[in-house]
């Protein structure tokens, strides 16, 4: 089953994307994958813990 996106956003040289059924086995993970880009993927409660250990 492909992966709808609910979110997708750029800005500058940041994509944001909401993938809820994974981005993994989505049609849109090959034409992402470039091995010359330097990349990280940070997922929602990643993002969401890392602001909280900036607070602290």
């Amino acid at each position: 089953m492909p992966t709808h996106i609910a979110l997708l956003h750029v800005m500058g040289r940041t994509l944001l994307l909401h993938t809820p059924d994974g981005l993994a086995g989505s049609e849109l993970a090959p034409k992402l994958a470039r091995p010359d880009a330097r990349t990280t993927a940070r997922n929602w409660a990643t993002v969401t813990r890392l602001m909280t250990l900036l607070d602290a």
